[in-house]
């Protein structure tokens, strides 16, 4: 009699898409629009680490319309048994037609889980934070009060 030994491994905690979108027209006016996308979400025990990274180019007549990097991260920390979260959060943008070369800001605070279920979640935010625009006309930090949330269905 032989014994069969099975090692399951432990389920992965990263989920995540990529999008690609492209369209265009040629004839009166020539048209071109580029859409890039990356978003990964890394769930373990009472940590949820949100990364999103997003890329936009349109073009008209040859000419660049818009031309637009962003990239928005969140590290979450449920405090458990209660509904109640913390967070920090971090995003940088890049756009070429703005008055700077790149906007970071950073921010922290608490946050509370008003519905959460398999199917549906609810969160509100609020918090502090900085903001910096680098290259610009105004090279200060400037303090932000941040109030926001997100609302996730699974159809």
């Amino acid at each position: 009699m032989t014994e069969e030994i099975v090692i399951e491994s432990p389920p992965n905690p990263w989920d995540g898409s990529i999008e690609l979108g492209l369209n265009g027209s040629e004839g009166n006016a020539d048209v071109l629009n580029l859409r890039a996308g990356i978003n990964a979400t890394r769930k373990v025990a009472a940590q949820t680490l949100t990364l999103n990274l997003s890329y936009r180019l349109n073009t008209d007549q040859n000419l660049v319309t818009a031309n637009r990097l962003f990239f928005d991260g969140r590290n979450e920390w449920q405090l458990l048994p209660t509904p109640w979260t913390y967070y920090v959060h971090q995003t940088t943008e890049y756009d070429e037609f703005r008055a700077f070369d790149v906007r970071i800001t950073a921010d922290t605070g608490m946050g509370y889980n008003f519905v959460q279920t398999d199917l549906t979640k609810l969160t509100g935010r609020a918090g502090a934070g900085v903001s910096h625009e680098i290259g610009g006309p105004d090279d200060s930090w400037v303090p932000e009060l941040v109030l926001g949330g997100t609302f996730e269905r699974k159809i």
